[in-house]
Parts: structure tokens; sequence; C-alpha cells
């Protein structure tokens, strides 16, 4: 049993303990409190700070675009600027603008942009630069079965992305694409109509059967593994020009090369280029052709 002496030194304690637990609360309360005061001060004084006109963006530039609108590109910044963060925050403010949203949504709504930057000019300012993709063909609808020249048709990068609507042209100043893989029922800016590496193959054969003297006015691409590329004989006249997807593109080339080079089908074509009814390539090692008689079988010489 503790004795009297020790009893009270427990008690004593235990009271000089209390006193310091209760002193000790009240430090923390203190802190606690000038702490919230000065968030509340330092966060006040920002929402004041954020709204000082010198600091509140007014003008937007764009610079690079040559087909794109400008008007378009500055409707999506300032849209993108409007407006509070958290009802207190004016979006517009120079170190607080939403620089990777703009550039996000200028990426999505314009695929024919290869090159956005975003960046301020002074504090009142934004500048927007970008590049265009020229386009290296035209996309002209799923359906290859009617090709008209009033189709609506729309650029396509260099990896066969559709990046954006195109006006009309007559001739062949494009190639035009029908058919492929394209999901009608979404925008079809930004969408494939075939992999980059098979839309490459076809654009640098379609070329090389250009060289060889026989213009392209279309290029259907079916679903069956079945490309026709459809011959210009001049006055709205086609003749399709029948190949395989997976074939040897190069060696096509050079059976056809070797064709034309026999004189008799060269000067026909010449001659009678309007008669011609279709080219089929379809075949190993044979270059099958057809005028207004009887078809004609080319067998590449070795």
């Amino acid at each position: 049993m503790a004795s009297a002496p020790s009893l009270k030194k427990q008690i004593h304690e235990s009271a000089e303990m209390q006193k310091l637990r209760k002193k000790r609360m009240r430090v923390r309360r203190r802190i606690t409190i000038i702490v919230s005061v000065c968030t509340v001060v330092f966060l006040t004084g920002l929402v004041f700070a954020s709204r000082i006109e010198k600091i509140r963006i007014r003008e937007v530039t764009v610079s690079g675009n040559q087909i794109i609108d400008t008007e378009d590109v500055v409707s999506i910044v300032q849209a993108n600027i409007s407006g509070m963060y958290a009802y207190v925050i004016p979006r517009n403010n120079a170190f607080l603008y939403p620089k990777k949203s703009i550039e996000r949504e200028l990426v999505n709504t314009f695929p024919r942009f290869n090159y956005i930057s975003v960046s301020l000019e002074g504090t009142k300012g934004i500048s927007v630069t970008v590049e265009e993709e020229r386009g290296t063909a035209l996309w002209c609808g799923s359906d290859g079965s009617n090709i008209a020249d009033g189709d609506q048709c729309y650029f396509t990068d260099t990896a066969g992305v559709v990046i954006d609507k195109a006006p009309y042209y007559s001739g062949n100043v494009y190639y035009r694409f029908y058919g492929g893989e394209v999901n009608i029922e979404q925008s079809i800016l930004g969408q494939s109509f075939l992999p980059s590496e098979t839309y490459s193959k076809i654009m640098e054969f379609a070329d090389g059967v250009e060289e060889l003297g026989l213009p392209i006015y279309a290029i259907r691409v079916d679903q069956e593994g079945e490309y026709v590329f459809l011959l210009d004989l001049g006055g709205s006249r086609h003749a399709p020009f029948r190949f395989r997807s997976n074939a040897d593109f190069p060696v096509l080339l050079a059976n056809l090369s070797t064709a034309l080079e026999r004189s008799d089908l060269r000067s026909r074509l010449a001659k009678e280029g309007a008669f011609l009814q279709y080219f089929d390539l379809r075949f190993s090692n044979k270059v099958y052709y057809k005028f207004s008689t009887p078809s004609a079988t080319v067998t590449p010489k070795e």
C-alpha cells in the first residue's frame, strides 16, 4: 500500500499533467486559428489578385492557319477562358488559364492541325501558332458503287486520316478514295479509312500507274480484298483497273510496265483509249485488258 507522501506526490503530478495538457490544447487551438485566418487571408488575396485587370487575358491571336478559319480557333480559346474556377477565380487569368485544355480541344476539333502551340503574349493576350496538314488525297464516301463528281469529299493526311472537309475539285487534282472502314454514325474527322501502311502503299502504287500514262480518277476500296482504280478516259468515262489488296505492288507495277512497253498496247491506248473497258491484274504474272473487241492477255517477259 502506497504511503501518504507518495500518494500526495501522485495527485500533484496528475494535476500538473492536466494543466500541461490544457495549455497544449490552448496552444494548438491558437495555432489552428492563426493558420485558418492566414489561409483565408491568403485565398482572399489570391482571389482579389486574380481579378486584377492587368493580368486578365483579353486578346487572342492566331497564326499559321491558311484553311481553318481564324474565328473558329478564337471561339474555342475564348470558350475555354470564360467563366470561373470554383465560381471565384477567373479562367482568363494570365497565370491560371487552361493551356492544356485549349490545346487538347483544338487537336480534337481540327485534325488538320499537325502542330499547335499556345502561349502568352504579355499578360493580356494568348498567341495560338499552328501548322496545317495540306492534304494528300480525298475520301469521298463509303459507297464506292455510286461515284459522282458532286460527292462531298474530305481531305486526308499522309497517314490516311480524314482531317477536314474539302471544296469541290474538278479533274484529277487529288486521288479520290471511296469505301474503307469509316463509322459514319460518328464524326468522320480524325478517322482512318485504311491502315496507314496500306494507304501509303496504295498511294505509291497509284503514282506509279499514273507515271506509266494511266490517269486515275478514283480509288475504290472493297471489303472483299479487292481494290479498283477508276482510270480516267475523258468525257466522264472511266475504266476499272482491278488488283488485290494483298498483292506485291512493285511486282504489279513491273508487270504493267512490261505490258505497256509492247508497242501494240501503248499505241492502242493512245488511239483507242476511250474504248478501254478494263485492266485486270488480279492474277499472278498476268495483265488482262479489254477494249471494245475481245479481251487480251499479256504475259510479261521474264
